[in-house]
């Protein structure tokens, strides 16, 4: 499981939900591949927080999710729950009759048609991820093996080849953007692994496809992923490149956060903004957290869209936020503050030319000026 999901999982969860992970589920948990009719399909079936079954499948011809409740597991399963038919309709059920350790048989209704359900159980379908519609042998047959629409660009004299991932019909809320040049410094290759390690490989592990499968644990139907890394400025010195994200991975709320990064060329190194301030710029707490001063935060406030001499509702926001996001350009350095969601509207870019922060600089920020304008 990666950081991130684990996360997730303590905001979407309530707290019955995470003590089940050592108590027994009952055997009809895990995945499931077999028939509907003449249709294959696989299925995971899980229980929901201590208080009935939450699960999903997929037809292989399609490998869109339906997802799945029950009141009263295992028996009577109801069918698009989750915003998949509209007020009124009648929701197909399945009606299991015959749950074995390795075998479920029942029936699909659905309006005046019914079919056999017939499945088997996947080994090792799950039973050790965090949910069984979470697992790798839920998520695999939806993988598909990544390709790339390539559009070559230039910015600042560095040519390279934009990449957007070609998201298969079952993933329509996926949306995925990096870049690849010819390496021609010494830490280029550092740099373009860094890149690389966040575009789609084809496997389970993808973040993406990690995404899908916490709306999947929490939903049974996928959540949206839209991520893109660009470069922003480019010299023989220096690549700095900004990650854009907006998700739903089945949490209490969407999210949307930038993450800027600044490297070295020479050695592929990723910056660290710390070293490039004196005290009255970053400075450590009593906790050894580095954070952002209130002189140079003044310094950026000033600068804030519509900035009258009195501070806003979000402009006054960031004048007490500590955390910070940095860049190097050309020009100076460029600042967002790191808001929580409710305040994700407020944030705003802010480049401070090298002049006024020379007072804030370090002697590695004055050297890194000096490559900057190279």
């Amino acid at each position: 499981m990666t950081r991130w999901l684990a996360a997730l999982l303590v905001v979407a969860l309530p707290a019955p939900a995470l003590a089940q992970e050592d108590e027994p589920k009952p055997e009809w948990v895990g995945v499931w591949e077999g028939t509907i009719g003449s249709y294959p399909i696989v299925a995971c079936l899980d229980t929901r927080y201590g208080r009935g079954g939450q699960g999903s499948y997929y037809y292989l011809k399609h490998l869109v999710p339906i997802d799945l409740g029950s009141e009263t597991p295992p028996a009577e399963w109801s069918e698009g729950g989750f915003a998949r038919t509209g007020p009124g309709e009648p929701k197909p059920l399945w009606q299991l009759d015959a749950i074995e350790a390795d075998t479920i048989r029942g029936t699909w209704t659905g309006g005046d048609k019914s079919l056999p359900i017939a499945l088997g159980r996947v080994a090792e379908g799950g039973e050790d991820a965090w949910s069984p519609c979470a697992s790798a042998n839920f998520l695999q047959p939806r993988v598909v093996k990544p390709e790339f629409v390539r559009t070559g660009k230039t910015i600042d004299g560095l040519v390279y080849t934009e990449l957007q991932f070609t998201a298969p019909k079952h993933f329509p809320e996926v949306a995925i953007g990096g870049f690849i040049f010819e390496p021609s410094q010494p830490g280029d290759a550092a740099i373009l692994a860094w890149v690389e390690e966040k575009m789609p490989k084809g496997t389970t592990e993808d973040e993406y496809i990690q995404c899908m499968a916490g709306a999947l644990a929490v939903h049974g139907v996928d959540g949206d992923y839209d991520m893109g890394v660009t470069p922003v400025f480019a010299n023989p010195e220096l690549l700095s490149l900004t990650r854009s994200q907006g998700d739903y991975c089945g949490g209490a709320h969407p999210n949307y956060w930038q993450e800027y990064a600044t490297f070295d060329r020479q050695t592929g190194a990723k910056l660290d903004p710390a070293d490039w301030f004196n005290e009255r710029g970053i400075a450590a707490d009593e906790y050894q957290l580095k954070t952002m001063q209130q002189p140079l935060r003044e310094l950026i406030v000033a600068r804030w869209p519509e900035y009258e001499g009195e501070p806003d509702e979000c402009s006054g926001y960031a004048l007490d936020q500590q955390w910070w996001s940095y860049q190097i350009r050309r020009e100076g350095i460029l600042f967002q503050p790191d808001f929580p969601h409710v305040m994700t509207a407020c944030e705003e870019e802010i480049l401070l030319p090298w002049e006024e922060l020379e007072p804030f600089l370090s002697d590695a920020g004055k050297s890194l000026r000096e490559r900057a304008q190279r």
